[in-house]
């Protein structure tokens, strides 16, 4: 993550992004490394302080080709989602790699800033295609 602005390193990633210049302001988005981040969804959500936040992303390829990857807070589906047009391509979505759980936070030298994790899920199912 870079120190000035938060944004994330050039590798492959989907999920919830906030920058420092846009404060507790969550936004969804992904990236295939080499190309630039794909906003989903500007300010998708806001964090407020000492209050739980329910993040979430599901990928269905059995689901309709304009909501292949959904994302959520609280959740309640976004309503902006990634096609199945753009993770066929394959050009922006990063569809060749394995992708892992992660939760990064960066601040400046002059902030501090606190983050806790109450539980993670992670799931798939078997579908016969």
């Amino acid at each position: 993550m870079a120190d000035g602005t938060g944004a994330l390193a050039d590798k492959d990633f989907v999920g919830f992004q906030t920058l420092h210049a846009s404060g507790e302001e969550i936004d969804t988005v992904y990236r295939k490394n080499g190309s630039a981040v794909q906003q989903v969804k500007d300010a998708a959500g806001t964090m407020v302080a000492d209050t739980w936040i329910k993040l979430g992303l599901v990928y269905d390829p059995n689901a309709e080709d304009d909501k292949s990857m959904k994302f959520f807070i609280d959740g309640v589906e976004l309503g902006d989602s990634v096609t199945d047009a753009i993770i066929t391509a394959g050009s922006l979505f990063p569809t060749d790699e394995e992708l892992t759980p992660v939760l990064l936070t960066k601040v400046g030298g002059a902030a501090e800033s606190k983050c806790f994790i109450d539980w993670l899920c992670v799931g798939a199912i078997a579908v016969d295609c």
